[in-house]
């Protein structure tokens, strides 16, 4: 009688693994219909619509990102970009710029402490504000921008990158203006 016993409990035994796995198997492919990434936009639209997180909207076109260069080739830099909101896709962190012809590329630089009180100097003088209209607070720049060569980037090169169109999720992205703005031309 125990021989049946043992029977009966090993077959009740696999019979229960093997319904738990049928059902497990079943319910995982359930929850898990869709990408990773869907999963993850709706968590982030979810933060948004509470007010928890306020990130990049969807309607809100980007043209322009900063970071650093990481690779240069001929034609092609690559950078790690600062994200544009914590919840954004990781891909998007590091991003291929394309330059072609048309891209302007300029380097920021210091004016001298007397180029600087020269012009301030000129303009008190003359009451000629109109050299006023690129500065954002009315005041006179301590920097300049300089057009240069693309020969001129260097990898761990501090970038401001412009684009024609909505640059937001694209990972390869082409530039219309590039701004250098590493401390050693700032500093000098």
């Amino acid at each position: 009688m125990s021989y049946k016993i043992i029977t009966i409990t090993i077959a009740v035994f696999f019979f229960g693994i093997f319904s738990g796995f049928l059902v497990s198997k079943y319910y995982a492919e359930r929850l898990c219909e869709g990408s990773f990434q869907e999963g993850w936009n709706a968590a982030r639209n979810r933060l948004i619509s509470i007010g928890g997180f306020q990130g990049v909207h969807d309607d809100l076109e980007i043209k322009s990102i900063s970071g650093n260069v990481i690779s240069v080739s001929d034609n092609k830099i690559t950078v790690k970009t600062i994200p544009l909101d914590i919840l954004s896709d990781p891909v998007l962190e590091e991003r291929t710029v394309v330059i072609d012809s048309s891209t302007k590329i300029y380097k920021i630089f210091k004016k001298s402490d007397q180029e600087y009180q020269e012009e301030v100097n000129r303009m008190k003088e003359t009451g000629d504000y109109s050299q006023l209209a690129d500065s954002a607070d009315g005041s006179v720049s301590m920097f300049y921008n300089k057009e240069v060569n693309k020969s001129e980037l260097k990898i761990g090169d501090q970038l401001l990158i412009e684009a024609e169109n909505d640059i937001k999720n694209l990972k390869e992205l082409s530039a219309v203006k590039i701004t250098i703005s590493n401390s050693s031309s700032i500093s000098k």
